[in-house]
Parts: C-alpha cells; sequence; structure tokens
C-alpha cells in the first residue's frame, strides 16, 4: 500500500471489501504537529491500552511484536516489518479475529501534520456481514477517537510551546 504515491488518497473514513474476504479501512487524521510515523504508532498504542475499561489490552511480547488483546487473549497479533517517520508498517500474522494470516496495518505520515491509519487485506473470522457491524464498527470507532484524542493532544503540546 502506497498511499503517499497516490495522487487521490482514500477519503477520510473508509472501509471496503477486498478480495479473499479481506478487508481496508483508512483513517485519516490531523495531527497539527509534524509527528512523525513511529510517534503515532507509539502514540496509539498506548493510547489503545488505556480504552473501554481494560477490555481492550496491549502486550509487547519481544520487539518488533504487537498482541491487541480482547478479553485478555491475542484478537489480532502483529509483527512489525517498516519503521521509519514516514511509515511504520505491522503484518498481521494472526490471532482469534484474524481468519488468515496477511494483510498490513500501517501508520503513515504524509507530511504537515497529516497522517493516515490503514488496515488493508485484514482477512476477519467474521463472515461479513458480522463483520461489518461489530469488529468493523468498533475498530472505526476506536480509531475515530484516536484521532481526535492525537489531535487535541497535539494542539496541548502547541499551546504548552507557545
Amino acid at each position: 500500500m502506497a498511499l503517499k504515491n497516490e495522487v487521490n488518497p482514500p477519503t477520510p473514513t473508509a472501509l471496503t471489501r477486498g478480495p479473499g474476504h479481506s478487508a481496508r479501512s483508512v483513517h485519516h487524521f490531523q495531527t497539527g504537529l509534524p509527528l512523525d510515523a513511529t510517534e503515532i504508532a507509539a502514540a496509539y498504542f498506548k493510547w489503545l491500552a488505556n480504552q473501554l475499561m481494560g477490555m481492550i489490552g496491549v502486550d509487547l511480547p519481544e520487539v518488533g511484536k504487537v498482541d491487541l488483546l480482547l478479553f485478555g487473549m491475542p484478537a489480532v497479533r502483529l509483527v512489525q516489518r517498516e519503521h521509519n517517520a514516514e511509515r511504520v508498517s505491522f503484518a498481521v500474522v494472526g490471532g482469534w479475529l484474524v481468519r488468515r494470516p496477511g494483510g498490513t496495518f500501517e501508520f503513515v505520515n504524509s507530511g504537515g501534520g497529516e497522517s493516515y491509519a490503514v488496515l488493508d487485506g485484514f482477512q476477519p473470522r467474521l463472515p461479513w456481514v458480522l463483520y461489518r457491524f461489530t469488529h468493523a464498527w468498533v475498530h472505526d470507532v476506536v480509531m475515530r477517537k484516536f484521532a481526535s484524542e492525537i489531535k487535541k493532544t497535539s494542539q496541548g503540546a502547541l499551546g504548552e510551546a507557545e
């Protein structure tokens, strides 16, 4: 997935069904600060660990590996593939919400405080209709909430710098 090379990036928030029961979700957010992708990814996992009254957890079993936990069990397992200021990319390698390994979860910094979180090629275990109105809906709500939080946090940092 090469967002920064696309002439017309996807809409600010989009969920589409891809080939082979796969899903693509794109979330755009503005930080107001030129945060790099590594800072955004770190902020996301730290923030996520404190959401939904502990139902969602984040475990870092090894460097470059992330388990997203639901009720304490690995729901989605990620392994870092790329890590630089413009892009942090994770391969989806397993978890009980994953039908089969494959797909990526990425944080992309497109410059000037504009960033994207992209889940591409994700193979949900649930049938599409159930996935669309449960897991995908929760993912969308969480990502929108994170976008709002990172914008608010970075605006606070701007106010402190003044």
